[in-house]
């Protein structure tokens, strides 16, 4: 199902980056309005606490000016409002509504619209394992997680391996993701066991998704495998960055 952009949100950093907030409807098809970007636009806020968790995954904060027309911004489909921040043009952040917008305060016919988002991969945890073959490889799983947030490429650390094969080509029989009851367990649960077991983590950045090994970035080992669509190789991740008229946020 495709998205159409019903809302645009422009604004600057106060490093005078320039900024959108793009808000799309699953099925919308119609133009888009802009919207008047509150004092603080988009705040991102990521999972604190232990950084080998399986998963580090992030929220967001929409501030606009609205009126009661943003109520049809409600959807009861975890991925029916897609959020996308670009920066400078590029994707910066994705993610979606979450059916909490519903809860404003809508009595003033003018107000601060506070608009709460999850990352594109916590609506995983609504996601059904759903892969029919009897053994599956770690990359099906992972692809067919991809297929289902929106994500773009996939960087997986070299560090862990299998003895005789890539980890992520591994086959496991896909009885495992199912319980006693055959009820289905989450993509996003299948996706933190992957993570338990290698010891590795998985983080979404931009429009793409890590696979992430702490230990081994701290021992200086940064080699990936890039998967662009079919196309797979190898680079290595640089984390060091020169900062330039640092102003303190943006």
């Amino acid at each position: 199902m495709s998205y159409g952009i019903k809302y645009k949100v422009p604004f600057k950093t106060v490093s005078e980056i320039a900024c959108e907030i793009q808000i799309a409807e699953k099925g919308y098809v119609g133009g888009s309005v802009e919207l008047t970007p509150g004092s603080v636009p988009f705040t991102i806020s990521y999972q604190q606490g232990d950084l080998l968790s399986p998963i580090r995954s992030s929220g967001a904060t929409i501030q606009v000016f609205g009126s009661d027309y943003l109520q049809d911004l409600y959807s009861s489909d975890p991925q029916g409002i897609k959020v996308t921040l670009l920066r400078n043009g590029l994707v910066y952040w994705i993610g979606f509504l979450t059916p909490d917008t519903f809860s404003q305060d809508f009595s003033s016919p003018s107000f601060i619209y506070d608009l709460e988002c999850v990352s594109a991969f916590s609506t995983l945890k609504y996601k059904e394992f759903d892969l029919t073959d009897d053994f599956v490889t770690f990359w099906d799983i992972v692809n067919q997680a991809k297929t289902l947030t929106g994500y773009q490429d996939i960087y997986a650390t070299n560090s862990v391996k299998a003895e005789f094969t890539d980890y992520f080509n591994l086959k496991i029989a896909s009885a495992n993701f199912y319980d006693e009851l055959g009820e289905a367990m989450t993509y996003y649960e299948v996706l933190e066991q992957i993570a338990t077991f290698a010891g590795c983590c998985w983080t979404p950045y931009e429009d793409d998704l890590y696979f992430l090994d702490y230990q081994a970035i701290r021992s200086g080992y940064n080699s990936y495998t890039k998967i662009v669509g079919s196309s797979v190789s190898n680079v290595t991740l640089q984390d060091l960055k020169e900062v330039k008229n640092y102003k303190g946020t943006g």
